[in-house]
């Protein structure tokens, strides 16, 4: 019998029941009987709480695939959008060298304008 309640007590009170010489005053949990169909609905009930933690609803599946249509259309936007600003740049950039080439260009026929005087 000492044997058998030894085996049942945690080992951190045997260590308590040598160092203070007091017996475990805890006793090992009883099994609690459920009935079988208790048993079965919360058994349920827990694996409906998993499956809805992993898997996707519905609703939101399918609301997700409504909504990609114009994520789709608004990244389409977006891409216009950065090619309109490239081709602009580029624009500005042809502009300021076409002006920096007339600003050359008159100061050539400023300088031979000039010379053919002074000559």
């Amino acid at each position: 019998m000492k044997d058998c309640l030894a085996r049942l007590s945690n080992p951190v009170d045997i260590s308590i029941l040598k160092s203070t010489g007091r017996k475990n005053q805890t006793l090992p949990l009883k099994k609690i009987n459920m009935n079988h169909s208790k048993k079965r609905s919360v058994e349920s009930k827990l694996f409906s709480q998993r499956l809805h933690q992993i898997l996707e609803s519905e609703k939101s599946k399918d609301m997700r695939q409504h909504l990609q249509c114009f994520e789709d259309y608004g990244r389409f936007l977006k891409g216009v959008q950065r090619e309109k600003v490239r081709k602009e740049s580029k624009v500005q950039e042809l502009l300021m060298i076409q002006k920096r080439l007339l600003k050359i260009n008159q100061l050539k026929r400023y300088l031979q304008f000039k010379n053919a005087w002074d000559n």
